[in-house]
């Protein structure tokens, strides 16, 4: 199970606080508490500051980091005890007593990461795309603002004290199909392709999809099948990939454990996104 809580409060406990039964209803502190608590603690780091927290099942503060840039929403206590934290434009890792064990420069990082059994992050980065590129890979030109996000995942492998080797990449981008444009490669029936992404598939009820296509909240580790779990905001999926394979494995459509590269090996959510109507995936 991920350690790990969403960035989304904006509060700090203050156990030393004592309300009385004549005050108003308490905004800080412990809340409710009952007996069907989970025993441990719980790590946070929230949206607005950028510090990060560990708290015990009676809301007492534990321990205290202070990073420099404002969070991508996520930390995660390792098995050393040091945490693993992702910021805006860098991911650290810190000992006990906040001392800096590892820093690394990530540009476009946003959301999630996630420590590899092996000692490796994976990292969840913007991988942006000019209006141009999109209608090459035959995304329809009524539907392409200037410049496009998608997303893309990479494995580092920290080195030393402030550097890392990118050992994995995959990219959204390398599994399209289209039905808009015959002279692509990637042209073909969207329907008999669930493995792959519909590149021009447009949800009016998402505002700046043309903009942001999408945008990635989640992504988990399954070491026993050597996969990857990602999470979709913008088209309401959850897709499985392959991460046994080599970079250069990932960007086609057989090879791997799965033989199917970095095509979705699983997705469920929404089939209209594959050109299943109403269905259910």
């Amino acid at each position: 199970m991920k350690k790990l809580l969403l960035g989304f409060l904006h509060v700090i406990t203050f156990p030393s606080i004592v309300f009385n039964s004549f005050g108003q209803t308490p905004t800080v502190g412990l809340r409710f508490h009952d007996d069907l608590v989970t025993e441990g603690y719980t790590l946070f780091t929230p949206e607005k500051n950028t510090n990060v927290y560990l708290i015990n099942d009676c809301g007492e503060k534990v321990n205290e980091w202070n990073f420099t840039d404002r969070p991508s929403l996520t930390a995660y206590i390792l098995e050393n005890g040091n945490i693993l934290r992702a910021g805006k434009s860098v991911v650290e890792i810190r000992d006990w007593d906040d001392n800096v064990i590892w820093s690394y420069a990530v540009v476009d990082q946003h959301h999630d990461t996630e420590p590899l059994p092996n000692g490796n992050i994976l990292c969840l980065l913007w991988d942006r795309y000019s209006d141009a590129e999109m209608i090459a890979m035959g995304r329809n030109p009524a539907t392409v603002g200037e410049e496009m996000l998608l997303d893309k995942i990479i494995e580092i492998q920290p080195v030393g004290t402030n550097d890392a080797n990118v050992v994995w990449e995959w990219k959204f981008s390398d599994h399209f199909i289209q039905d808009f444009d015959n002279t692509k490669l990637n042209f073909g029936i969207v329907a008999d392709h669930p493995e792959l992404l519909d590149l021009n598939f447009v949800d009016a009820n998402v505002p700046n999809q043309d903009i942001d296509y999408t945008h990635a909240n989640g992504l988990d580790y399954n070491a026993a099948l050597d996969q990857i779990i990602i999470s979709v905001r913008h088209l309401n999926e959850i897709y499985i990939i392959d991460h046994s394979t080599t970079t250069a494995e990932a960007v086609g459509h057989s090879g791997g454990d799965s033989n199917l590269s970095g095509d979705f090996l699983w997705r469920w959510g929404n089939p209209q996104v594959y050109g299943q109507g109403n269905g259910t995936n």
